[in-house]
């Protein structure tokens, strides 16, 4: 069955386009540019993994994540943040109720083990 990955457009570079763990027939990575946009795609796709910055443009992250949580559709997607590494940014992160977090600079393998 495909899985379906929506990114963070400022993100993609973390996802090398050959020979990564998401370059398999199986996994389909999608990119936007603003938490609007990824909100907009996963109400007209089925996405399985977000993978996001805190300081995402548009949508504020912590909205974005409520729209998310409280959505019948949508709360069965698996989240991952990553952010940079302060208190304020981890008091938010922890608002937001993701499955995982990632400080940046992030190792790719780190986030595929994620």
């Amino acid at each position: 069955m495909m899985k379906r990955v929506l990114i963070a457009e400022d993100l993609k570079d973390l996802i090398p386009e050959n020979g990564s763990f998401f370059d398999r027939s199986e996994i389909a990575v999608r990119a936007a540019a603003t938490s609007d946009e990824m909100l907009a795609i996963c109400r007209t796709e089925r996405v399985d993994l977000i993978i996001t910055q805190l300081d995402q443009p548009g949508l504020g992250c912590e909205e974005f994540f409520r729209t998310i949580r409280t959505s019948a559709d949508l709360k069965q997607i698996s989240t991952i943040i990553l952010y940079t590494d302060t208190l304020a940014n981890r008091e938010r992160c922890k608002a937001c109720s993701p499955n995982a977090v990632l400080t940046l600079p992030v190792e790719p393998a780190l986030l595929y083990l994620k």
